[in-house]
């Protein structure tokens, strides 16, 4: 199986364990894009509409001239998005919190939960404990260990060398304070060596 469809099977999988696929959704938004890597495997769904986000224009300018069955557009490194409130049933955010420094994950969390309907469905990815043994201090998993998310080169925020790692404690009483449940779980490695991101799917709360 090839990265990219690696990266579907993750999304899709997730949504599976609630008996949720892509097409009941009326509108599903990929926020952080980038070259469209797991939204061009959805060219083939009936009846959804399907949108992505980045913060590279360079980025978003190939996936409108490659991937035309989507529209996409340009955000900024904070928030808005340009959607109206309540629009996507569906959002999914693959290795963008991982690059977030402290001041934007709420923010952001906030956002997404802004343009998702009621009862809609949000999937991110996270560096969780099994990046932290391989690339942290000691120091630094130890404040892990104690709940605390740990960003590196918070100053490059949007790019990789900002890196931020996300204790299963953060997510859960942190991120979902701004207005959602976490509903399934899975360890990154489940779906292969090329995943090494935790997940999580999570319903906004009405």
């Amino acid at each position: 199986m090839k990265a990219s469809e690696r990266l579907r099977h993750a999304v899709t999988s997730l949504l599976g364990r609630r008996n949720l696929k892509i097409s009941d959704f009326s509108a599903v938004l990929d926020f952080g894009c980038g070259c469209g890597r797991i939204l061009r495997n959805f060219h083939s769904v009936p009846g959804t509409r399907f949108y992505g986000t980045d913060y590279n224009p360079d980025l978003v300018q190939w996936c409108q001239e490659n991937l035309p069955f989507a529209e996409f557009g340009v955000n900024q490194l904070e928030p808005p998005l340009s959607y109206p409130g309540g629009m996507f049933g569906f959002v999914y955010a693959f290795s963008v919190f991982t690059h977030l420094p402290v001041s934007l994950q709420i923010p952001w969390a906030q956002e997404l939960w802004r343009v998702l309907e009621p009862g809609g469905y949000l999937h991110i990815t996270v560096h969780g404990d099994e990046c932290v043994k391989a690339l942290l201090s000691e120091v630094q998993r130890e404040r892990f260990d104690n709940g605390e998310l740990i960003v590196v080169a918070e100053d490059r925020a949007g790019a990789n060398q900002c890196t931020a790692f996300h204790p299963q404690q953060y997510v859960r009483s942190v991120l979902t304070a701004v207005g959602f449940e976490v509903l399934e779980f899975n360890y990154g490695r489940d779906f292969g060596d090329y995943i090494d991101h935790d997940m999580y799917l999570f319903r906004k709360l009405a």
